[in-house]
């Protein structure tokens, strides 16, 4: 997307706009992180060969896990985001190529299809056994 004159109407947009623009690289940094702290631990801190697979490294790993999950699902939603506040930012959308942009969506789609899922089940992990046959 190109900077440019924003007409005073679509400011509150186009800034939302622009926070979730940057937000993509934040969660995707926070992604990569999640990863490499995830692989740390499974490693135990030392070459690959040594190995950790139970105890507080386990534990530590699931924290990673459940914040890459966490990652994803909000790139997502920053992803669609976008493509809602687009619509409603003109001098935006006539400088994007929208192309581009519903390929990205369909190709995180792809890649990770059950992201809501995944998502409902790290954000709601306390309430799975509620009543016994729910």
């Amino acid at each position: 997307m190109n900077q440019g004159p924003v007409p005073p109407g679509e400011m509150e947009v186009y800034q939302c706009i622009s926070m979730n623009k940057a937000n993509l690289t934040r969660f995707l940094d926070e992604f990569r992180m999640s990863v490499a702290l995830f692989e740390l631990l499974e490693r135990g801190g030392g070459p690959p060969s040594v190995g950790v697979f139970g105890g507080e490294f386990m534990n530590y790993r699931m924290i990673a896990a459940r914040d890459g999950a966490l990652n994803i699902f909000h790139f997502g939603c920053s992803l669609e985001a976008l493509k809602k506040q687009l619509a409603r930012c003109p001098s935006l959308a006539s400088r994007t190529n929208a192309v581009k942009l519903r390929n990205a969506i369909k190709q995180f789609g792809s890649y990770f299809p059950h992201a809501d899922n995944v998502r409902n089940a790290v954000a709601h992990a306390g309430s799975f056994f509620l009543l016994p046959n729910a």
